[in-house]
């Protein structure tokens, strides 16, 4: 009767699932995410990546045009640094997000809801004309227990406000 016991060998069903283990991400550790409208990335679209990715992970989002989103789960979502945001047109939403954090990007309208941590938005410009040179856009938050609002530019009826809140 043969023994691998002491000979340093594991059975094939042992490396395998080592190997299934050593593959999966470590628990709590958050993943960083690319989005790029027309080039390749993991994601061409914001909002089909806040459905893939998990709680706490990062998008960095290169400059483009994006649909609006809707998040419901704590992410980090940036533009590029020194950069053209990427431009977020429609009304995105932020509703029932432990937390978030929205850098160096572009919105129409936008819309924090009921987000019990702190709401981050830093270096973003929120508001745009339209062809009738009306001006669009607004930032609401309503029931955040913390909004954080720095370098950013508000432009809207009684605007622009820059500098942040």
């Amino acid at each position: 009767m043969s023994s691998t016991r002491g000979s340093g060998c594991l059975s094939p069903a042992w490396q395998a699932g080592l190997l299934a283990a050593l593959c999966l991400p470590a628990a709590g550790r958050a993943g960083t995410w690319t989005v790029d409208d027309d080039a390749p990335a993991d994601f061409s679209s914001i909002a089909v990546a806040i459905a893939a990715v998990a709680d706490g992970d990062t998008l960095l989002v290169a400059p483009g045009t994006y649909s609006f989103f809707i998040l419901d789960k704590s992410l980090t979502i940036l533009g590029q640094a020194g950069g053209p945001r990427p431009v977020v047109t429609g009304c995105s939403r932020v509703f029932g997000a432990p937390s978030v954090t929205l850098a160096g990007l572009q919105f129409e309208t936008l819309l924090l809801q009921y987000v019990p941590g702190p709401a981050r938005i830093d270096d973003c410009f929120i508001g745009q004309f339209d062809q009738t040179f009306q001006l669009l856009g607004v930032l609401e938050a309503t029931w955040c227990s913390q909004l954080i609002v720095t370098r950013s530019t508000l432009d809207g009826e009684y605007g622009p406000y820059p500098g942040g809140m």
